[in-house]
């Protein structure tokens, strides 16, 4: 296994409460395979959640850490803006008779305590 891809497992393993040790230091190129591996799957904000969670000194490097706190943070804004839309159209059918239940996507994140979900 690559070392990019050790380390993405790792963060995901971290990223949803599971114990999990990171060797220190990261080379510079390690961290930027991570990245873009994130952003092929589009993980990019779950694997930053496991980011926040490290010493500073297993921190990527910081180009490579505010690059991925704003796309962090556009997912986040994204969410809010899906979770309101999501609830507008869950009312709109509740009010005509229909009850429904979300079972893709947004729907999944309302039971469960997520970052980038609004609280």
């Amino acid at each position: 296994m690559k070392p990019e891809e050790s380390l993405l497992y790792t963060l995901l393993r971290l990223s949803v409460g599971k114990k999990a040790e990171i060797e220190t230091p990261i080379a510079l190129d390690v961290w930027e395979n991570v990245y873009e591996l994130t952003r092929k799957q589009t993980l990019e904000a779950v694997v930053f959640s496991a980011i926040e969670k490290l010493p500073k000194l297993q921190l990527p490097p910081h180009k490579i850490l505010f690059k991925w706190y704003a796309l962090a943070e556009q997912t986040k804004q994204d969410n809010i803006k899906i979770t309101e839309a999501t609830a507008k159209v869950e009312k709109y059918f509740s009010d005509n008779g229909l009850n429904g239940c979300i079972l893709k996507g947004q729907g999944i994140a309302f039971g469960r305590n997520l970052r980038f979900r609004r609280r």
